[in-house]
């Protein structure tokens, strides 16, 4: 099986021309864009097999957005999923396709940034009320050990920077009281976010063992990256309104202790601050710390 067999299989499937490759994410997935007939581009996500021992194997990361698209939809969060989303398969190599959605966030927020953030909230206001659910059983623990789960999956080769204190922390006990559960995604960032006035998408949903919680964990997510990590346009003022967004209305969707909303944010940002030491322990060993210790910072305030 190689890359330009199923491109030419595409073509045929999508009656589409290959177009260009996009830059692809930290898995490294093959990204090609395409144009239909009638001017639509789209955008199929796949991995090349390889008999190569020890190389890594993207399949896993196909079949987690597989499940966790399928999941945002019946939780009621279809309104987030890309349009245009299916799913194909040649000779056992599963092929996401959406539309082109265009410029992430991250990219698009320095051309508009007040009316970015604004649209964001708006979208994410409508969405959480959209996939609400009552916290019954132990649905509200199985959210926070999701939580828990990513950053000890990222945690164990970050743990190494902070000799052994991060992992500590790790184990603390956390929870999100409430009477409501709704949408919570663990890899909410700038780069996955698609936002114009009508429409919010986010791609590549991680493989969560539940997608509902607290969602003041995605924004403490979002809003680590937007500010601290990447220091984009219009930050200081949309990231305000984001927190405004998350201390007072969430309490409210949820019907939670405010205390709730801020354990749920700091999660979120402890969450990011050990993905970002993570990407750099290789590159950038001094940064890769720097965020591990503030990883560590965030965990000891609400443990």
């Amino acid at each position: 099986m190689t890359r330009d067999l199923i491109i030419s299989w595409l073509e045929s499937r999508l009656q589409a021309g290959y177009l260009d490759d996009l830059t692809p994410g930290h898995t490294g997935a093959q990204l090609a864009r395409f144009r239909q007939e009638d001017g639509i581009l789209m955008v199929a996500k796949f991995f090349v097999p390889t008999a190569i021992i020890g190389a890594f194997d993207g399949s896993g990361d196909i079949e987690d957005n597989i499940r966790g698209y399928k999941s945002i939809n019946e939780l009621g969060g279809g309104a987030l999923v890309p349009p245009g989303y299916q799913v194909m398969e040649y000779e056992g190599v599963k092929v996401l396709v959406t539309k082109f959605l265009g410029d992430s966030f991250r990219t698009s927020v320095g051309s508009n940034p007040q009316e970015s953030y604004t649209w964001i909230r708006g979208h994410l206001r409508a969405a959480f009320r959209n996939t609400l659910h009552p916290a019954i059983g132990n649905l509200s623990a199985s959210s926070v050990e999701g939580v828990r789960r990513s950053m000890t999956r990222f945690g164990k080769e970050v743990d190494a920077l902070t000799d052994g204190v991060l992992g500590r922390y790790l184990q603390s006990p956390w929870n999100f009281d409430g009477r409501q559960l709704t949408l919570m995604l663990l890899d909410f960032t700038p780069d996955n976010v698609f936002v114009t006035r009508d429409h919010l998408s986010v791609i590549d949903p991680w493989g969560q063992s539940t997608y509902l919680g607290n969602p003041a964990v995605s924004i403490g997510q979002f809003i680590t990256l937007t500010e601290e990590v990447y220091g984009l346009s219009g930050a200081l003022e949309g990231c305000a309104l984001l927190r405004r967004f998350a201390f007072q209305e969430i309490p409210k969707i949820l019907e939670c202790p405010a205390e709730s909303v801020q354990v749920a944010f700091r999660l979120g940002m402890a969450l990011q601050y050990i993905l970002s030491a993570y990407v750099r322990i290789r590159t950038e060993s001094e940064l890769a710390r720097a965020f591990a210790n503030r990883a560590v910072a965030v965990l000891k305030s609400i443990s």
